[in-house]
């Protein structure tokens, strides 16, 4: 697992050079809620929309 973290860190800190550095944030003319992340279904994310959407209407 040694070689794999070691990789694995290094393409973390390049990614993270990139945004700190080379990229320019997007500015969107509206605000913008995000909710959950990349996980794919199981991990509560529609009650949580449901709830937001009605709060908000």
């Amino acid at each position: 697992m040694g070689p794999l973290s070691t990789i694995y860190n290094l393409a973390l800190k390049c990614r993270r050079y990139c945004y700190d550095h080379l990229r320019k944030p997007n500015r969107l003319p509206a605000k913008v809620i995000s909710i959950g992340n990349i996980t794919l279904g199981g991990t509560g994310k529609t009650p949580a929309v449901i709830a937001l959407a009605r709060e908000a209407s």
